[in-house]
């Protein structure tokens, strides 16, 4: 037994050991993705790309609003090659979401252990990886946007650590290299700065040096100076024309309070069903939840230097740039960000009671981190296993029937199509145009089918027999 612990221990020192456990793990959690087809936005991001690759528009068209209404770039190349090499294969976006999931979370056990002791690293990056709440940002394709977001910020950030400990010129060339790969991926890439400040804290704290020294302001500088140009940019984009702001999607306001409080508490324990259900008791329990973490957290700062409340502080800051919006406060993959200041304050309370030397309390709360790891797994699995049996199957339904009325329709001609389906309606000319390769401004969405008569082909989702009929 002793002999297999020692081995145990041994391949915990190799990073490659410790990349496929992760590898492992996340399979397990997400195994049901591979019964997954493409959904919703999914279609949008592949009907632009099959355009490029026609030739019908350019590859220039990377570089406009088309599809997210921000410049992202990166994300439109990732779907322009990740197409040419998958097709319509759902099957290998879905592994490359769940590779990309993993690698995340091996970038940050990297990044802890510059914090903490190799264990409280692994059990640190495993909460991550098993986390029930931000289980969008791994079983949605089109949410790459948020692993390719918090894969350049979490590289940033152990280059940057790696940084202030050598002073390296060409790890600090990186950082600015990744820093404009992040801000051509996505628009959180503006937590960037506050980020680097709170590992900077961290890093400083652990060093017991002053938490912010004049070098750290200095190299900071460029970095400010791109994000500078980006949100001119951005802000000159957006106030001329803005989908989320014209529609009311997106408002400055006081509804934010709640939704960040909420979402916090969500993190830790995603039972959606009371959020939903209960909203008064699970405000007051959130805001008592909140409110106890950060007293407790400058408590421990001030008396034992130990910083937990900045992995509460940093949810806060990275759940504010979605807190606005005004549809349902409750989308999960804007908690995969923020889940990296939960797993931080989750460290630094074992790192406290490790320190405290209260080894039966640290093994005891270790085993109950275990348990509620293999829950998140347990219910992880289940609730993508039930949407196979629901959302999932009328989906696969609906292609397949797609499929096979194809060489009935006569693609050079307008069609109608009745906008009861099992997809939202405004994605079906997207749909069609992806499946099978009708253009877009051919197809219009019908919500009575006496407008059929206006066209010489209409189709009709029969949900009982699973067929498409043409009317």
């Amino acid at each position: 037994m002793k002999t297999f612990f020692e081995k145990l221990k041994n391949l915990l020192n190799n990073n490659l050991f410790i990349f496929l456990l992760f590898l492992v793990i996340a399979l397990v959690i997400y195994y049901p993705l591979f019964k997954f087809t493409f959904f919703q936005d999914d279609f949008v991001w592949l009907s632009n790309t099959k355009d490029i690759w026609a030739g019908k528009v350019s590859f220039n068209n990377i570089f406009t609003l088309k599809i997210s209404n921000f410049v992202m770039p990166i994300i439109y190349s990732y779907f322009t090659i990740a197409y040419k090499i998958f097709g319509l294969s759902s099957f290998w976006f879905y592994l490359t979401n769940i590779i990309l999931h993993t690698a995340n979370t091996f970038i940050l056990f990297k990044l802890l252990k510059n914090f903490f002791s190799k264990n409280i690293a692994i059990t640190s990056a495993i909460i991550f990886l098993t986390l029930r709440y931000s289980i969008e940002s791994v079983s949605w394709i089109s949410a790459i946007t948020v692993l390719l977001t918090t894969l350049f910020l979490l590289s940033i950030g152990l280059l940057w650590i790696s940084f202030l400990k050598t002073n390296n010129k060409i790890k600090y060339f990186f950082i600015l290299f990744l820093t404009l790969l992040l801000i051509l991926t996505k628009e959180w890439s503006v937590l960037l700065l506050p980020f680097l400040l709170i590992l900077t804290i961290l890093f400083q704290l652990k060093q017991n040096k002053k938490i912010i020294e004049k070098k750290h302001v200095l190299h900071a500088i460029p970095i400010g100076i791109m994000f500078l140009v980006y949100i001119l940019i951005e802000f000159s984009i957006q106030s001329k024309s803005s989908v989320l702001l014209d529609k009311g999607f997106y408002v400055l306001g006081w509804h934010a309070v709640p939704n960040i409080i909420n979402n916090i508490f969500l993190t830790f324990l995603p039972i959606l069903n009371i959020a939903h259900n209960r909203p008064f008791i699970w405000i007051i329990a959130s805001s008592i939840f909140l409110i106890s973490s950060l007293v407790l957290g400058f408590y421990l700062l001030i008396k034992n230097k130990n910083p937990l409340v900045l992995g509460i502080i940093w949810m806060i800051i990275s759940f504010l740039p979605t807190s606005f919006f005004t549809w349902n406060p409750y989308v999960s993959r804007y908690s995969y960000i923020p889940a990296i200041g939960a797993v931080i304050f989750i460290g630094y309370g074992l790192k406290f009671i490790k320190d405290q030397q209260k080894i039966k309390l640290l093994q005891i709360t270790t085993i109950l981190i275990g348990v509620y790891c293999v829950f998140n797994i347990f219910f992880t699995y289940k609730t993508l296993y039930n949407s196979i049996e629901t959302v999932q199957k009328e989906n696969k339904y609906f292609t397949q029937a797609l499929y096979k009325i194809e060489n009935k329709i006569n693609k050079q001609d307008d069609l109608a199509i009745y906008n009861k389906t099992p997809h939202t309606d405004f994605i079906l000319p997207e749909i069609l145009h992806s499946l099978i390769n009708i253009s877009t401004e051919k197809v219009h969405v019908i919500k009575d089918l006496q407008e059929c008569a206006d066209y010489q082909q209409c189709l009709f989702w029969n949900s009982d027999k699973k067929e498409i009929e043409l009317l």
